[in-house]
């Protein structure tokens, strides 16, 4: 299976070779595919490997000549193997950050309005010191949770912008030369 990844940059292909269930870990899979680079010299090329799971960054380094292909190796969770996929990782329109910082803004949010609902239900007066502690933890419990969302969505985000960021938004996250006449 050969895919095309981008419309910025057509003569890069990503075929499939083969994806291998690690069998003292269920789940995780090694994922096995030839990047082809069909018209450009490329330098340090960054991937993102895709699954139902996760998406890994992985950067090869070294100039990668035309019409050649050169095979590479990740190791990704999935559930379902055929979801697993590598692209070109190319710079994002603004707007899908714009999105993630509205996000972490919004949970940012969410986390100061269940820290001030704790601090209020610290303060209340309750009739049995059991009610008191069963108030405080459920509060406690959902600023937890939404704090551990926060810092998901600002690891998420930061690896975006590691992994987004190009070194020339014209050609994606890769330095291409042109063939030499």
């Amino acid at each position: 299976m050969i895919v095309n990844v981008t419309a910025q940059l057509p003569a890069f292909e990503f075929e499939e070779l083969e994806i291998i269930e690690d069998p003292h870990r269920p789940g995780l899979y090694s994922y096995i595919f030839n990047f082809c680079d069909n018209a450009f010299d490329v330098e340090d090329p960054k991937f993102i490997i895709i699954s139902d799971l996760e998406k890994k960054p992985m950067q090869l380094s070294g100039i990668f000549h035309d019409d050649k292909c050169y095979g590479a190796v990740e190791k990704i969770r999935a559930n379902d193997p055929d979801s697993i996929r590598a692209e070109l990782a190319t710079f994002q329109d603004e707007h899908q950050t714009d999105k993630f910082e509205e996000k972490i803004a919004k949970q940012q949010a969410e986390v100061d309005r269940l820290r001030q609902e704790l601090t209020t239900t610290m303060a209340a007066v309750y009739p049995h010191h059991q009610d008191y502690i069963d108030a405080t933890k459920l509060k406690s419990d959902e600023l937890w949770d939404a704090r551990k969302h926060l810092q998901h969505l600002n690891a998420q985000y930061y690896e975006m912008m590691h992994v987004y960021h190009p070194k020339d938004q014209s050609q994606g996250s890769v330095t291409v030369r042109q063939p030499s006449n």
